[in-house]
């Protein structure tokens, strides 16, 4: 028996219902969904941590069976597959919960006494396919964390120091500029989409935080190495680097999660640099938030006139597509005596004032015509 999963027409389908509203009663009565749903923001997390509380209720009442993590794991992700045949809701937070937990709890059970290293990167690839099952972009997007950890774990000297913070952060940095080259590809899910856009955004955040904690630990440690840049000047350098790939490829694609990456690498940037410039800090943050008001007038100023499909404009103001829309409105209005080739073949309709003889003369005007 096939796994239940909505085909990529149908969760496109479902997607364009969801965006708008006024097309839902159409789509869905037309059978375009195929009978599946989707749900909220607000009942997706109140769901999820519904899921959450279960999967823990289901791991506690099973504490004396032996291998407890891998038979409550197997039990949590049979209970989401029946879930999610039954009910047909894509991502509603309590099948994705219950599956994620299943993995979690299969590891854990499998890895118990073993290496961190391997069950950060077991874990991490129970999430991603968990993620990937349920097509939920949260899960997928924990699982790249996870693994972030588990390069952390596996790169430090021993068990007794702390985490390899330095070598975490380059692999998020590698990870979020694969997910900016992956997204140049036409994928034909939109949960494979917003995949890819939470790796984006998360991904430079995520490496630029393990360097400022690489960085504060060379400061406490003192263990700078005379001349050079350092460990010091790594948060900076990744929230530059990252900041502009993920500025030119949002402006190249039309992309708000590499727009939203770039604004936070930013702010990264200028975090980083609070100790480098000759200024107390409320004034550096003062100076950035100045530049960046500048920036965004000259923006507003240039992007008067649409460019590249940029525009600071309404779009509503658009006169033109306005009149477009308008001859195609007139246009599917109904017509009585036919459309198309019927009504070029009916015939001109007679003109009223042809065979009205009025009352005045022929000869001369003005009612002087000799005809009485």
């Amino acid at each position: 028996m096939p796994l239940a999963r909505p085909t990529p027409a149908e969760e496109r389908w479902l997607a364009l219902a969801s965006r708008y509203p006024s097309l839902q009663a159409r789509v869905v009565a037309e059978g375009r969904t195929g009978g599946w749903s989707g749900s909220g923001w607000p009942s997706r997390l109140l769901y999820a941590l519904l899921g959450i509380g279960a999967a823990v209720a289901l791991h506690g009442a099973l504490l004396w069976v032996p291998a407890t993590g891998v038979v409550s794991g197997v039990l949590m992700i049979l209970l989401a597959e029946m879930l999610v045949a039954r009910r047909r809701v894509l991502r509603s937070g309590l099948e994705d919960a219950l599956h994620a937990c299943g993995g979690a709890a299969i590891v854990f059970g499998l890895a118990a006494g073993g290496p961190e290293p391997a069950a950060a990167a077991l874990l991490a690839l129970a999430l991603s396919v968990s993620g990937l099952r349920m097509l939920n972009a949260a899960v997928t997007t924990l699982a790249a964390l996870v693994a972030s950890l588990a390069v952390a774990l596996a790169m430090r000297g021993s068990p007794g120091l702390g985490l390899a913070a330095a070598p975490a952060a380059f692999a998020c940095a590698a990870g979020a500029l694969l997910a900016l080259l992956a997204g140049g590809r036409r994928l034909l899910r939109p949960s494979h989409d917003r995949m890819l856009d939470g790796l984006v955004l998360v991904l430079p955040l995520a490496a630029w935080g393990w360097a400022s904690l690489a960085a504060s630990r060379a400061a406490a440690l003192g263990t700078e190495p005379p001349g050079g840049p350092g460990t010091g000047a790594l948060p900076a350098l990744l929230a530059l680097a990252l900041g502009t790939a993920c500025l030119a490829t949002g402006l190249r694609r039309r992309s708000h999660a590499a727009l939203l990456a770039a604004l936070a690498c930013a702010a990264g940037l200028a975090h980083a640099l609070r100790d480098v410039l000759p200024l107390p800090g409320h004034l550096q943050w003062i100076s950035w938030g100045l530049l960046l008001l500048g920036l965004a007038v000259m923006l507003e100023r240039a992007l008067r006139e649409p460019r590249r499909g940029f525009t600071s404009q309404d779009v509503g103001e658009d006169l033109q597509t306005l009149e477009l829309a308008q001859l195609a409105a007139a246009n599917a209005l109904p017509r009585t005596s036919g459309a198309g080739p019927a009504l070029a073949a009916e015939p001109a309709a007679p003109d009223p004032t042809s065979g009205v003889e009025g009352l005045g003369g022929e000869f001369g005007g003005g009612g002087a015509s000799g005809r009485y």
